[in-house]
């Protein structure tokens, strides 16, 4: 799942998930979550000037997957 719309003449969201592994050597599986981006647009110059996300997971899980190997 990913969306992209334009808000704003001065904002961009988007919505997606992600999973798989990490290329780390004992690869940890990264489990499915989503996340949600913004990204700020200078109005003179149309150049991305902020981007923010969040997930729907905490913090403390996605450090956990990262360091449990599969």
């Amino acid at each position: 799942m990913r969306s992209v719309e334009v808000t704003s003449p001065t904002t961009i969201e988007s919505v997606g998930t992600l999973e798989g592994y990490l290329r780390f050597p004992w690869h940890p599986k990264v489990d499915k979550y989503t996340y949600f981006m913004t990204h700020r647009v200078d109005p003179d110059t149309g150049l991305i000037v902020e981007q923010s996300q969040t997930w729907d997971i905490s913090g403390a899980k996605a450090i956990a997957e990262t360091f449990t190997p599969t």
